[in-house]
């Protein structure tokens, strides 16, 4: 059984500064058997990176709910899945007629069924995943 939690949260100093959280994050059931979690840490000198770190974690999401069926290639599809979430981030960008470097966040998204996983990561940070025993592994 998988159990996931997560929280997005703006940090006091953002707070004492009324800036916005500038992170997000999705789990979400793809197939019967496979799950996707992402999560995106918007730059902090980025002004509008909190409407990056969702739309990139929103539409790998969508991308990946369309791909996962039919594509048993999960580097491929999570390949394939970053570079929609920066075109659509570049599209919004556009569309909101704003700097694509305003939106700057980063994106890492993992794949897992129970029995392997697979993952994509762009930018700082890292995924940590506990095994059977309930012991921590570092997966990158």
């Amino acid at each position: 059984m998988i159990y996931s939690y997560g929280f997005s949260l703006a940090g006091r100093s953002h707070e004492a500064q009324s800036l916005p959280c500038q992170d997000a994050h999705i789990a979400v059931q793809l197939t019967e058997m496979i799950w996707l979690a992402a999560v995106a840490d918007g730059v902090g000198s980025a002004s509008k990176s909190d409407r990056g770190a969702s739309v990139a974690v929103s539409s790998l999401a969508s991308f990946l709910s369309d791909a996962m069926p039919a594509d048993p290639d999960w580097k491929a599809s999570l390949q394939d899945g970053f570079t929609y979430a920066l075109e659509t981030i570049r599209a919004t960008a556009i569309q909101e007629q704003a700097p694509l470097s305003d939106y700057d966040t980063t994106l890492t998204a993992v794949l897992y069924d129970g029995h392997r996983a697979a993952y994509g990561h762009s930018g700082d940070g890292g995924i940590i995943g506990m095994d059977r025993d309930g012991h921590y592994q570092l997966l990158t």
